[in-house]
């Protein structure tokens, strides 16, 4: 058995589709490419696919992670062509290769956050300077929670007609952090208009490979 991680930006269009979807159509992709696909064991097996971290609807990203299996041995490169040619554009296929991080050890996730604002990008930056409250809503309760301490970094600047945040977000297991929090946080001072996660990192801050 080889084990492949497939790096794979969500832009375009396939911002519209949820995770679930996206994981339909990766399936349908991989059986599609001919490939001899692992299977998961049991009952009601499917092919092994794991995802790094799922991205919310409405967002895009230039470097999504999944890792899957083939039975026998195959060229990255052969791969990484088959799947371009079973996925569409909006999905598109980076590269193939050895997996080298377990996917466990993503513990941030680096995003841009494009705003229309009247506001500068010192009066933006110092708002996250201090403590960032925002509503959580779980499946069994609403709280105010401050999300500062999962904010590891933040840096705003003027791009054209529109200003563009980048931050650098809690993304472990139990640590995670919708970027979209950020925007509530602001709420009226700013018009969204893309969120984009640019890539994903371990604790070392180093990319997740």
């Amino acid at each position: 058995m080889q084990a492949i991680r497939v790096f794979f930006k969500k832009c375009g269009k396939a911002k519209y589709i949820s995770h679930l979807d996206l994981s339909r159509a990766v399936t349908r992709a991989l059986l599609r490419t001919g490939l001899p696909i692992h299977y998961t064991e049991g009952f009601n097996p499917h092919p092994k696919l794991v995802f790094a971290l799922p991205l919310s609807v409405f967002q895009e990203s230039e470097y999504e992670i999944f890792d899957f299996a083939v039975d026998g041995e195959f060229e990255f490169e052969e791969v990484t062509e088959k799947l371009r040619k079973a996925l569409p554009p909006e999905l598109e296929v980076i590269g193939c290769a050895a997996p080298v991080n377990k996917l466990k050890e993503l513990k941030y996730a680096k995003y841009d956050l494009t705003v229309q604002t009247l506001l500068s990008t010192e009066e933006l930056e110092k708002l996250f300077a201090g403590e960032v409250t925002v509503t959580k809503k779980t499946k069994s309760k609403t709280e105010d929670t401050d999300i500062s301490g999962q904010i590891f970094s933040l840096k705003a600047k003027s791009c054209d007609e529109n200003t563009v945040i980048t931050a650098v977000l809690s993304a472990g297991a139990n640590e995670y952090l919708n970027p979209q929090y950020l925007v509530n946080f602001l709420g009226d001072k700013v018009m969204c208009s893309r969120i984009k996660r640019t890539l994903l990192l371990d604790g070392k801050m180093e990319a997740l490979v």
